[in-house]
C-alpha cells in the first residue's frame, strides 16, 4: 500500500483577476493558502514522483517534495479570471494554452514512476474541499488532470491512446483516473514504467466567477489502496 498526496488551495479568485491569497494561485500541504502546489513523495516507496522539464515544477528543500508554482512568471499574478493556466502537455483538451516557462511542450508537469519490481495498480483522485464545492458545474471554472505513458511505452497490449486519460473537475465532488485490474482493460503499470501528469486550470467559462474556489486534495495511491479507493 502506498499513497502520495498534495493539496491544491486556489483560494477565491479576486475581482480584477489576481488570486486572493498573497501573490498567487495555489497552496499545498496543510491548506496554508500560499501560492503553490506541493507534491510530497517518499522516494523509497512503490511510487516515485519526478518533476518534468519545466521551470514551474521544482524540488524543494524538503527531501522527496516537489512544488508546482503558477506564479514564477508574468509578475507572480497567479490564476486570473477568464484565463487558462497549464503545466505539461495536454492532448484533446480544447483551447489548451501554455504557461510561460512550460517547455518543451511535449513533457508532463511531473512523472509518477513505478519504482517497485511488480506491476502496480494506480489511482489518481482529486476531491474538492470546503467552499470549493459551491461553484457552478455548467460553464464554470474547470480543473483538468491528464495522464499518459512516458517515453512511448505501451503495456497490456493497449495503444498509448487508450492509456491516455483525462479527468475534469468542475462544480462539486471530484474526479479520478485509474490504472487498475478492476478496469474493463487491465491497464496496471508495469515495473519500471511511468505515467506523466499534466494540469490545466480554465477560468474562461461563461459562469466562472471571482468567488470560485478550486481548493482540493489530489491523492496518488498504489497497490491495494488504489483498488480499495476505486471500489
Amino acid at each position: 500500500m502506498d499513497r502520495r498526496k498534495f493539496v491544491i488551495g486556489a483560494g477565491s479568485l479576486a475581482a480584477g483577476g489576481a488570486a486572493a491569497m498573497g501573490t498567487g494561485a495555489f497552496s499545498a500541504a496543510s491548506m496554508n493558502r500560499d501560492s503553490n502546489i506541493d507534491v510530497v513523495n517518499d522516494a523509497s516507496g512503490l511510487i516515485g514522483l519526478v518533476p518534468g522539464d519545466t521551470d514551474l515544477v521544482y524540488e524543494t528543500d524538503n527531501p522527496g517534495e516537489l512544488k508546482i508554482d503558477f506564479t514564477s512568471d508574468e509578475g507572480g499574478e497567479g490564476v486570473n479570471v477568464n484565463s487558462k493556466y497549464q503545466i505539461g502537455a495536454m492532448f484533446n483538451v480544447s483551447g489548451a494554452l501554455e504557461v510561460p516557462g512550460n517547455s518543451p511542450t511535449g513533457n508532463p508537469a511531473f512523472e509518477v514512476q513505478n519504482q517497485s519490481d511488480a506491476t502496480q495498480n494506480l489511482l489518481i483522485d482529486y476531491e474538492l474541499t470546503g467552499d470549493s464545492q459551491d461553484w457552478p458545474a455548467d460553464d464554470g471554472s474547470k480543473l483538468y488532470f491528464q495522464t499518459r505513458p512516458i517515453g512511448g511505452a505501451e503495456w497490456g497490449g493497449y495503444p498509448i491512446k487508450d492509456l491516455t486519460k483525462t479527468a475534469e473537475v468542475g462544480g462539486s465532488g471530484g474526479a479520478a483516473i485509474a490504472y487498475t485490474e478492476n478496469n474493463t482493460n487491465d491497464d496496471r503499470i508495469p515495473a519500471g514504467n511511468a505515467i506523466g501528469v499534466s494540469i490545466l486550470v480554465d477560468t474562461t467559462g461563461a459562469n466562472a466567477s471571482p468567488d470560485d474556489d478550486l481548493s482540493g486534495t489530489l491523492q496518488i495511491r498504489a497497490g491495494s489502496e488504489a483498488l480499495a479507493a476505486q471500489d
